[in-house]
């Protein structure tokens, strides 16, 4: 009987550590490679100037939207880093895959040429939206510019709403902000290409 209180202690923890969840981490990453359209030889000197996301949304835990319209933060399931982050990263990696060249980092801009960050295509994206409820939907909503180096230059905005259904479960809505994501990127990479804003979204033309 003296070792009862000893076994019960055990089996309390024993329990616990059988009930403890993990801990699930996600990014935004592109699922399939972008096939890469016309590549040019030449180096092309881009970069991510900003990305900007909602203050609220910019965290490390995953967020939905329920039913009710009320938001609901999932605790066993997170982004590999703040959301921001994890946005830039998936966006630099669709980019290098559409264009053969990685996004020119700020630290090589200021150790080449003063000159250097002005001849750099810069990127800008303003995320507004970034939705995703159970079963339903993922969509993002994001604000981008494409600020064209050179003399004349030009400025082309653009405004993209991605959206797609999703089956019941967390990586299934992953899943579907990962495709948005990459097609996110494609239009950014093939407007940088070409000059020319896509035909399938609201953009504005401005020559500087």
């Amino acid at each position: 009987m003296k070792h009862w209180p000893l076994l019960l202690l055990a089996a309390a923890s024993l329990a616990t550590g059988c009930s403890t969840t993990t801990i699930m981490h996600y990014d935004l990453q592109p699922i399939t490679d972008t096939v890469p359209s016309n590549q040019s030889k030449t180096l092309v000197k881009y970069q991510l100037a900003s990305i900007d996301v909602p203050e609220s949304l910019d965290v490390e835990t995953l967020i939905v939207r329920q039913p009710n319209n009320s938001l609901m933060v999932l605790s066993h399931d997170k982004w590999v880093a703040p959301l921001s982050q994890v946005i830039q990263n998936s966006l630099s990696v669709t980019l290098t895959q559409s264009l053969g060249t990685p996004p020119m980092p700020s630290t090589m801009l200021l150790a080449t040429e003063s000159s250097a960050s002005a001849n750099s295509d810069k990127i800008f994206v303003d995320m507004q939206q970034f939705e995703m409820q159970p079963a339903k939907l993922a969509s993002i909503g994001a604000l981008w510019q494409i600020d064209f180096a050179g003399k004349p230059g030009q400025i082309i905005t653009c405004y993209s709403v991605l959206s797609r259904p999703v089956t019941p479960g967390v990586a299934a809505l992953v899943t579907a902000q990962q495709q948005n994501m990459q097609q996110l990127g494609q239009q950014i990479a093939n407007t940088l290409q070409t000059g020319t804003p896509p035909q399938e979204v609201k953009c504005q033309v401005q020559k500087t």
